[in-house]
């Protein structure tokens, strides 16, 4: 049918006409199942067995970012927990990655740093690669065993932190190190040596703020003193201003800044039976700015959303590690959306058992999520887990609400195919959006 021929309507045949129309378009979302805009485009980075790739969310395309098949990406258990040698940008356009080429290097076989010892930066689109530090001839003191650890984005998106670790060759393995901190501007390629610091171990960097000349970091050096069946680590989050060097501390494990560096949130502190907690920058050694109540028996994670003062946070019931079958089939889990201004804790999904997120959209608006869809016969036998689950492209308030697990599913984009659920580690090959 064509209007343009026709005649201009009448006022009443308008209004048919309209009417008609929003019926269409209402019958149409309701055969569909969806009264929402379809899923976005937009590019997801990930890792595949030593090299970078793009999955783009729209074609469902792969692209190599790189081939050198040299990207140091550690084993799970070889490395602290969550760590991988890749960080995307603030503004999602630039990916930095480290590599091994301690082959390459003239007398590396004498002892050259360890776990990597080249950091590049590479555009989204894989142009535009540059190698901004090179370890390889470093010199290393007779007797020392030097490693290059974790690096960070400034939060301005202009230089890259990282840290360098050095002990006796002698030393016990997971003994406590002098660990240097040092920054390298990413268009000029200059390095600044920040600060040194002892004795720490297994230094994950937070924050990183040039403007105010401010680094947080986490680390794990020796065990608290007591008579636990397991030992705790002295777990601490560290924030230091390396104008003057003044710091605040406090005890803490597994903690997580938000993108703006005002707040971490710390779900456990060792040695203190204090529920978790997010503290605000500036009052790090002082009492929390908001005390978070989560299920008796729970440890929370949190998920920072960059558009908005909140978060995501998944609320995990533990599993004792002297227990058997640990680890074999997933936990109680609860969702909560945090309002970090008004401190307000909202239970938005009841029973998340199902769910794991993996990572939160720049705009906030869709997350990755594990989902399980089902279980796999083939395998049986005392303590082997055996469902199975695949990842999705999810949209965020539906993942925020009661919605059934069978109907979320059905309005998801499935993004790899089924595999064994693993715990923790399922689907950690994810980074998150590029742009």
């Amino acid at each position: 049918m064509s209007l343009v021929r026709n005649p201009a309507p009448t006022v009443s045949f308008r209004w048919v006409v309209l009417f008609l129309l929003a019926f269409m378009e209402g019958c149409t979302s309701m055969g569909s199942g969806r009264t929402k805009p379809e899923l976005p485009a937009g590019e997801i980075l990930y890792i595949r067995g030593a090299d970078l790739w793009i999955q783009s969310l729209d074609s469902g395309r792969h692209r190599p970012l790189t081939s050198s098949g040299k990207v140091m990406i550690e084993p799970a258990g070889h490395m602290p927990p969550g760590w991988r040698g890749v960080a995307i940008s603030p503004d999602g356009k630039q990916v930095a990655y480290v590599e091994n080429h301690l082959s390459d290097a003239p007398g590396s076989s004498q002892g050259g740093v360890g776990r990597w010892n080249m950091l590049f930066v590479v555009n989204a689109d894989g142009t535009g690669r540059r190698k901004l530090v090179d370890l390889t001839r470093q010199r290393v003191p007779e007797g020392q065993y030097v490693r290059a650890g974790r690096f960070l984005w400034s939060d301005d998106g202009k230089s890259i932190a990282y840290v360098l670790a050095s002990s006796p060759m002698k030393a016990l393995s997971g003994s406590c190190a002098n660990v240097t901190f040092h920054s390298v501007d990413v268009a000029s390629g200059r390095g600044t040596s920040l600060f040194e610091a002892r004795p720490l171990d297994d230094v994950t960097l937070l924050g990183w703020s040039p403007a105010r000349a401010e680094l947080a970091f986490h680390d794990g050096c020796g065990f608290q003193e007591g008579d636990e069946p397991s030992p705790i680590p002295k777990g601490r989050v560290t924030l230091v201003r390396v104008s003057d060097m003044k710091m605040r501390q406090r005890y803490a494990l597994h903690p997580s800044m938000s993108p703006d560096g005002t707040f971490v949130f710390i779900p456990l502190q060792p040695g203190v039976h204090a529920p978790p907690a997010l503290y605000r920058t500036e009052e790090l050694g002082g009492a929390p700015a908001v005390p978070i109540a989560l299920p008796a028996g729970h440890e929370g994670r949190i998920h920072w959303l960059h558009q908005a003062p909140a978060a995501l946070i998944s609320s995990t019931a533990w599993e004792l590690p002297f227990l058997e079958c640990v680890g074999t089939e997933p936990q109680p889990r609860v969702l909560f959306r945090l309002d970090l201004g008004t401190g307000a804790l909202q239970r938005v999904r009841e029973d998340a058992r199902a769910l794991k997120v993996v990572a939160i959209s720049p705009d906030g608006t869709h997350a990755l999520v594990g989902i399980i869809t089902g279980e796999d016969d083939r395998f049986y036998g005392r303590c082997v887990g055996r469902p199975v689950e695949r990842l999705f492209l999810v949209r965020l308030d539906e993942l925020a609400s009661e919605l059934p697990i069978q109907e979320l599913k059905r309005r998801a984009r499935p993004l790899t195919p089924p595999r064994l659920w693993s715990g923790v580690d399922a689907f950690n090959e994810y980074v998150g959006w590029v742009r």
